[in-house]
């Protein structure tokens, strides 16, 4: 049985319900699905004949079609529903459809519907949308602002505060607010004078509530003293070492000091030997007589045989006060050329080799008999004993040198240098 007779105009035909059977001539039925409906018109008002084709045959059926009417209209999608008092009703976002009894809705203009109920008034205002006679409801408060501000985190001198408002019927936060920085409680750093000794510092500020530097301090460097001349406060002697004194002038500090005593080494340098060496060592005084030897030791330095420095110490005992510390070298004995062959752009050096206390050697050529400008080219061992000297220039006369060298630790002791021998290139 066909469930659904009665239709709006516009409203979609509902097949539920339609039972079709094909009888046959012997008696037997069959409900059947391809059959083929005509006369479906749910655009006009009115009683309608439906026809129902299978096969050639066909059977009917009624349905009525009456006018399409407003049923309700809705009103959604308001985005503002909370208002301060004096605040005008904002309608952004509103969305107005009239639904009609057939099922279908169409959204409507703001030229087609009317809104009131806004009154501004603290509390619910009931906002009504009318159109043909429908209305819909939706809700908008008008908060109460409480007018006294709640500080909920307090202005310090390094950070900003901030402060809300609550409304008075539902204590919703309204309005939230900064509180601008407190100023720096300042308090002076006193300037410090410099003296001669100990450094000063100028004036300063800083905050007493953060201890945040307004005015950096700088520092002033300590003056020195102003010492006068060294007066003597006694000579030196044969037998006694001399006092010397100054005093500084705005302090009154006083500095003292022995009349220095000349130490003279024979050598600052000797050439390996095999040998231990040392030199010989005068001392004098201030008035260049020499102290005798009762008036000091000498300590050496471990060895004083093999290439290498070597420290002396001088320490006054006695009537005498105080040490000196001396240096002195020995370096490796020299070497010699036996002989340079000129080549084309090239030429050769050879010399006589210097293995003991030697690491190898160093060559030494200029266009100059000054050496000013001089190339030179280490050779890394002892043993070998010729260089070959390549991309010089033909026809150039060149004058060579060659020296030795000994490395302990990371310092090199050089010999004297050999000879210069000259050479003109092929």
């Amino acid at each position: 049985m066909l469930e659904k007779t009665l239709y709006v105009e516009g409203e979609k035909f509902d097949k539920e319900g339609i039972v079709v059977k094909a009888v046959y001539n012997n008696g037997n039925s069959e409900e059947i699905s391809d059959y083929v409906l005509s006369g479906v018109d749910m655009s006009q008002i009115g009683t309608h004949q439906i026809t129902v084709s299978y096969q050639g045959l066909t059977t009917t059926f009624d349905i009525e079609v009456i006018g399409k009417s407003l049923k309700n209209i809705s009103a959604t999608g308001v985005k503002k529903t909370e208002y301060m008092p004096g605040e005008k009703l904002d309608l952004t976002g509103l969305v107005v459809k009239a639904i009609y009894n057939n099922g279908t809705s169409s959204e409507l203009s703001a030229d087609d519907y009317t809104v009131s109920g806004y009154t501004g008034t603290v509390g619910n205002n009931i906002i009504s949308v009318t159109y043909g006679g429908k209305s819909a409801t939706f809700v908008v408060v008008v908060h109460n602002p409480s007018g006294e501000w709640v500080v909920t985190k307090e202005a310090t001198c390094t950070s900003e505060g901030e402060k809300v408002q609550y409304c008075k019927d539902c204590d919703k936060e309204l309005y939230r607010e900064k509180i601008e920085k407190k100023a720096h409680t300042l308090v002076k750093d006193v300037a410090v004078d410099a003296t001669c000794t100990t450094p000063g510092k100028t004036e300063g500020t800083h905050c007493s509530v953060c201890g945040e530097v307004i005015v950096k301090q700088d520092e002033i460097p300590a003056l020195g003293h102003s010492f006068g001349d060294w007066e003597i406060v006694s000579k030196a002697t044969c037998e006694n070492a001399g006092e010397l004194k100054r005093v500084c002038s705005v302090c009154g500090a006083e500095e003292t000091k022995k009349d220095p005593a000349t130490v003279t080494m024979s050598k600052n340098s000797f050439v390996y030997s095999g040998k231990v060496q040392k030199p010989v060592v005068v001392v004098k005084d201030s008035k260049g007589r020499i102290i005798p030897s009762a008036g000091y030791t000498i300590t050496y330095s471990k060895g004083c045989k093999a290439v290498g420095k070597y420290a002396l110490k001088l320490t006054f005992k006695g009537n005498y006060r105080g040490t000196i510390n001396r240096t002195y070298t020995i370096v490796p004995k020299a070497t010699s050329i036996s002989s340079v062959l000129s080549g084309k752009k090239t030429f050769t050096i050879n010399w006589k080799k210097q293995t003991t206390e030697s690491s190898g050697y160093e060559v030494q050529y200029a266009t100059a008999s000054s050496f000013k400008g001089a190339k030179t080219v280490a050779v890394t061992s002892s043993k070998i004993t010729s260089k070959k000297i390549a991309a010089v220039t033909s026809k150039r006369k060149y004058y060579v040198r060659v020296r030795a060298y000994k490395k302990v630790g990371n310092t090199k002791y050089y010999s004297a240098w050999s000879g210069v021998k000259t050479v003109v290139v092929k």
